[in-house]
């Protein structure tokens, strides 16, 4: 029984490791094209202001111009969220010697990664909210 659980808890921080590889390669994406596309000019932009604008540009840009626009912020955070789950307890099993061996233990640089930038991007976007 304990194996079974084992194996489930590993497949869902497999699954949750692709999606924030998905969503973090489309983030970085958009950046590059951002960055390319304005490259002279990013002296002058603030911090809010480059990560407000990158999801226009990009495969971000793309899914803004599309119906999935409004989907898709909701996905961002159901994997932010669960990449803080993922994070605590890859950590606890690193500290255990348990489950997180190979590749897995890898990946929780991504989802620290991830975590990271979208609690930046969160607060820049409420920063922006609050002050408009």
């Amino acid at each position: 029984m304990a194996r079974y659980k084992g194996m489930k808890k590993k497949k869902l921080l497999f699954f949750i490791d692709i999606l924030t590889t998905i969503l973090l390669i489309i983030q970085v994406q958009s950046m590059l094209v951002f960055s390319i596309k304005y490259f002279s000019h990013l002296k002058d932009f603030l911090v809010q202001t480059y990560f407000a604008g990158y999801v226009f540009y990009g495969i971000s840009g793309v899914i803004e111009r599309s119906t999935y626009r409004d989907i898709y912020p909701w996905i961002q955070f159901i994997v932010f969220c669960f990449n803080i789950y993922a994070a605590m307890v890859k950590l606890k099993d690193i500290h255990n010697k348990e489950l997180v061996k190979g590749i897995y233990g890898y990946f929780l640089i991504f989802n620290v990664v991830f975590v990271v930038l979208k609690i930046f991007e969160f607060y820049f976007y409420l920063d922006i909210l609050t002050h408009a």
